[in-house]
C-alpha cells in the first residue's frame, strides 16, 4: 500500500517538474523576445540623438 501511495506522488511530482520545466521555457521565449525590441543598434542611437539636436534648434514660435 505505501509503495502504491510513493508512487502516486512521484508521479505528481514529476508531471509538476514538467509543468515547471514548459513554463520556463514559455517565460526565457517572452524575455528574449522583450529583449529583442529593447536592443538598439549604434545606428539608431546616433540617428535618436541627432533628432533630438535637430529639434531643440528648431525655434517654436
Amino acid at each position: 500500500m505505501i509503495s502504491i501511495a510513493l508512487s502516486v506522488g512521484l508521479g505528481v511530482c514529476l508531471f509538476i517538474l514538467y509543468i515547471m520545466h514548459v513554463r520556463i521555457r514559455q517565460l526565457t521565449r517572452e524575455l528574449k523576445a522583450l529583449k529583442d525590441k529593447m536592443e538598439l543598434t549604434d545606428g539608431e542611437l546616433n540617428q535618436l540623438v541627432t533628432a533630438i539636436e535637430d529639434f531643440k534648434r528648431l525655434k517654436i514660435a
